[in-house]
């Protein structure tokens, strides 16, 4: 038996939910590769977002992710998880936004600016070697965000994701502002301390 098909063996064993998308993606079947896209696109945008605070920049850097994935898709050898894989896309994708904003800060004398996007470069570049803990931890996120009740998972999907303020959702919820802070500092911990105990409980079981 060759490489390839141990790899591929190992990825079934190991329950990866896209290996027979990522085959059909191959084959040529848009559709598989849209699935795809669906399956991982959350995940891509939380990793990004923990180093590109804008959304509208996170999405953008999120697109061409999956561009170059599509466009590289024949290289995918199966040696890990297809969302692992995406992870080091993405983040040589940051890396490549990042080290851009540096440069044109520093060309606008914007030096405190600039010094934070070096320091998130550096963040990023100190965990080239933890592509799989970071697919671990991200899983651990959706799986603890999936528990939530919907409208507690609704109120962390429009303040983290669609980037609303505290203001702005509790004049739509007609709440107070206190209250909304409130609840997002509640959630906070109730997903922290879920996300923490599901990681641990990944690294017990490999």
């Amino acid at each position: 038996m060759n490489v390839a098909s141990n790899n591929k063996l190992n990825q079934l064993e190991d329950g990866d939910p896209c290996q027979q998308l990522v085959e059909k993606a191959s084959a040529g079947c848009s559709d598989s590769f849209r699935q795809l896209v669906e399956k991982n696109h959350q995940g891509i945008r939380l990793y990004l977002g923990r180093y590109v605070q804008c959304s509208t920049e996170v999405d953008d850097i999120a697109q061409e992710v999956f561009l170059v994935a599509f466009s590289q898709l024949s290289r995918f050898r199966g040696e890990s998880k297809f969302s692992t894989w995406l992870i080091g896309i993405a983040r040589n994708k940051a890396l490549e936004f990042l080290k851009a904003r540096a440069r044109v800060r520093k060309g606008q004398r914007q030096f405190f600016e600039a010094e934070i996007a070096v320091g998130q470069i550096d963040r990023l570049e100190a965990i080239h070697d933890q592509c799989d803990l970071a697919e671990r931890r991200l899983g651990a996120m959706q799986l603890c965000l999936d528990q939530l009740p919907p409208q507690s998972r609704e109120l962390i999907h429009r303040y983290y994701f669609d980037q609303q303020t505290a203001i702005d959702i509790a004049a739509e919820s007609d709440v107070t502002t206190g209250s909304v802070r409130m609840k997002l500092l509640r959630l906070r911990k109730i997903l922290q301390k879920c996300i923490v105990a599901r990681s641990q409980d990944t690294d017990d079981q490999r």
